[in-house]
């Protein structure tokens, strides 16, 4: 549904969500990297992306890392899938044909569309506060291994 890189931005936030409002809001890449078992140089740079957006701040040195610029509840999925977005991606047919038109519609041309409006509705409806209580093992907070 996604593209690697969004799907990768989604997890990283859904982890600084998990520890918006912990005693430790800021986590370092190797954090976020280790709970959503995504390399690190990946959770950096989708992080310098969202960072330049203003969905997340940075900070270096002692006590440093990442935090959400707001809180998750402010978040919507919209604002992280945006700039990772192609722009004209979304009428590109799926099935081979080129561009996907209502003039120039592929067999499946109208539930495409449904599935497109659908997913724009997730997205502009879902903000990242869904994954504070999901318990997903991606949102689980960093640094509390046990073992």
């Amino acid at each position: 549904m996604f593209g690697r890189q969004t799907s990768h931005a989604i997890a990283a936030l859904s982890v600084l969500a998990r520890a918006y409002e912990s005693d430790r809001p800021r986590l370092s890449v190797g954090d976020i990297s280790e709970a959503c078992k995504v390399p690190p140089p990946t959770v950096s740079k989708v992080l310098s992306m969202l960072a330049q957006v203003g969905l997340v701040a940075g900070s270096r040195g002692p006590g440093g890392g990442f935090t959400l610029s707001k809180p998750p509840s402010e978040i919507k999925l919209a604002e992280i899938y945006a700039p990772f977005a192609r722009m004209g991606d979304h009428h590109i047919c799926p099935f081979g044909q080129g561009e996907c038109s209502d003039e120039d519609p592929c067999p499946l041309h109208e539930q495409m569309l449904a599935i497109r409006a659908n997913i724009g509705e997730l997205l502009h409806k879902t903000t990242l506060d869904v994954f504070i209580d999901s318990g997903d093992s991606c949102t689980d907070k960093p640094g509390n291994n046990t073992g």
